[in-house]
């Protein structure tokens, strides 16, 4: 082996440490052209593209590595070799593969913690967690792992809260400034229901952190959950203030409003919530109104008509983003993100008004006559949290057997076969409306839900629809990472909404409590008409 060759492999490996990639494959590449069939340069300059992000080239290379060192090479560069291409591969979505150097690279040096932490984090249920296990029995000295193991029993089909608590709790021992275990003890505090614990840990999180949007979201959320409307404000909007505060799909550029009365010229809202937390919001309208004089608010074009008549004195426009907004910007001096400007209007619980109905629909035909019509909505779809509101049809029967009731369904989505299962097993089940999506047409929608005696859904637009209407709501909330901040904590009734009653599970996960409360407060209820 040339002397050539070995001053390049150790400048390569030198210039790695020193986080100069591009230097570092300079070097790695000389030394492949004095060496071409020595792995270690082929391994050193694979990798150091792999720093550079170049992903192709770096597959490459690493292949092109593997099968030399597959000839006469340690166990350790065999293993390394496979972990960065398996990283590669990972990049490019080819996760079978991914998976397949991982195993590889796992038979090949079965003590290297680093080879299952990659394993565990690319796996799901019992794979996942005995990968993590091997981690941290390879090193137990290393936090990161620990961090793992936690993750591995918090998203497995039967999490263990306790347990994940414990598991980031000693990946903090080994290091206190790990902010990804306080993240997730965070998450396994708010999933306990700890709320104060949660938002403890998402500031230490911060710290390590100050930058990191989905820590500041959850300390956001979590502060306001709990009340902390000030502080909660302040962190909930921090991502979005260090980009300006401007919408993220461009559009217009004005200065942010500050709180104060515009002399005349409008304040320009817009809102990037969903439809159901965009007709919660604009109920701060007329305080803020009151507060910087004329408004104008762009909001989705599905529900522009229904704000237009909630809000006489606010000029609606509906805007699709990434159009130009349908107004003329030199006719407003200050703008801010609707789903924000609570900061200046909603700082205590005491600034919320006495609520009361929002939305206005086009035309009410309630008859009087025969039973109540109660709508049921059931399902979130939202891919983060839904299957925390969510509630199985199939276990609602002690709701839709209360006698002397007509029960409609507010689902959106295909739900035909699902009803009819409904029946088939349990013989109660609601009906289905027909020519009513509120994912399509939320102003029908909205005059449907008018016409009804009585709402009981999960936490969805349809709580906020039939809330903002001002009709008898009940929402049924889950516990931990399900529940939305502005449901707060700990109150049976809604300070943005009337008429509207909060039935919360006492344990996380656990319904059936839930219905029959809710059953039973249906029956008497349904006494009450008579």
């Amino acid at each position: 082996m040339s002397e050539e060759y070995s001053r390049n492999v150790s400048l390569g490996f030198s210039c790695l440490d020193e986080s100069r990639p591009a230097a570092a494959a300079s070097a790695f590449r000389r030394a492949v052209l004095w060496s071409p069939a020595e792995m270690i340069a082929l391994y050193g300059v694979g990798f150091a593209e792999l720093r550079q992000k170049k992903i192709s080239t770096s597959k490459c290379l690493l292949s092109r590595a593997w099968k030399v060192a597959r000839r006469n090479s340690t166990a350790r560069l065999l293993a390394e070799t496979l972990l960065a291409l398996a990283h590669c591969l990972r990049s490019e979505g080819d996760h079978s593969r991914a998976e397949l150097c991982l195993r590889r690279a796992a038979i090949v040096e079965p003590g290297n913690g680093q080879i299952h932490a990659h394993r565990s984090s690319s796996l799901t249920g019992t794979p996942r967690q005995r990968s993590a296990r091997w981690a941290v029995t390879a090193s137990p000295g290393t936090a990161d792992y620990w961090n793992q193991i936690g993750l591995a029993w918090l998203n497995s089909e039967s999490p263990n809260i306790c347990d994940s608590a414990r598991l980031y709790r000693r990946a903090l021992v080994l290091n206190p400034a790990h902010h990804h275990a306080w993240s997730n003890l965070g998450i396994a505090n708010k999933h306990a229901d700890e709320l104060r614990l949660a938002v403890r840990c998402f500031a230490r999180a911060r710290v390590g952190e100050p930058g990191n949007g989905e820590v500041l979201l959850n300390l956001g959320r979590n502060l306001l959950l709990t009340g902390a409307f000030t502080e909660g404000w302040k962190r909930l909007e921090e991502p979005w203030r260090a980009l300006g505060l401007q919408p993220r799909a461009g559009g217009f550029s004005l200065p942010l409003w500050d709180g104060a009365r515009l002399g005349g010229a409008r304040l320009l809202l817009w809102s990037e919530e969903k439809v159901g937390e965009e007709i919660m919001f604009s109920s701060l309208l007329r305080d803020v109104e009151r507060k910087a004089g004329p408004v104008t608010l762009l909001c989705d074009p599905r529900i522009a008509g229904l704000l237009e008549r909630a809000l006489p004195n606010t000029l609606v426009r509906g805007w699709n983003q990434g159009t130009p907004p349908p107004i003329r910007l030199e006719d407003h001096a200050a703008c801010y993100p609707l789903e924000f400007v609570g900061r200046f209007v909603r700082r205590s619980f005491s600034d919320f008004p006495r609520p009361t109905p929002i939305l206005r629909a086009n035309i009410i035909r309630r008859s009087g006559t025969g039973n109540p019509r109660v709508g049921v909505h059931w399902r979130s779809v939202n891919p983060l949290v839904g299957d925390w509101k969510s509630i199985p049809l199939e276990i609602w029967k002690p709701i839709l057997s209360v006698p002397d009731v007509e029960f409609v369904s507010l689902q959106y989505g295909p739900v035909g076969e699902e009803i009819a299962a409904v029946r088939r097993q349990t013989g109660a089940a609601p009906s289905i409306p027909g020519g009513i999506d509120q994912l399509t047409d939320i102003e029908a929608f909205t005059d449907f839900v008018a016409e009804l005696d009585l709402v009981i859904c999960v936490s969805s637009t349809t709580a906020h629809v039939a809330g903002s209407l001002g009709r008898p709501t009940w929402v049924m909330l889950p516990r931990g990472p399900g529940l939305s901040w502005f449901w707060f904590e700990n109150r049976a009734d809604s300070p943005w909404y009337p008429h509207c009653r909060l039935y919360r599970q006492v344990r996380s996960g656990e319904w059936s409590p839930v219905l029959k409360n809710v059953a039973r407060d249906l029956v008497i209820w349904r006494r009450q008409l008579e």
